[in-house]
């Protein structure tokens, strides 16, 4: 598979961005709030559920496909 670097730089800079927020277990606000804010700023539609999960919907028309993580 060919990636285009700037893609990859950008998912590492993102990543490396969450991972050094502090975000242990039962206090992931800070962490919840930078992947919302994230995903808006490229234009994804994205809300969090009542237990604070981020719920991100890429659009797409073909079968659904689910993505989860801990943010702790």
């Amino acid at each position: 598979m060919n990636f285009d670097s700037k893609y990859l730089d950008y998912a590492v800079d993102k990543i490396s961005d969450l991972c050094n927020l502090p975000s242990p277990t039962g206090y992931t606000k800070l962490a919840v709030n930078y992947v919302v804010d994230e995903c808006k700023k490229i234009g994804i539609s994205v809300k969090t559920s009542n237990k604070n999960s981020v719920i991100a919907e890429f659009g797409g028309d073909k079968d659904p496909i689910v993505f989860a993580a801990h943010l702790d």
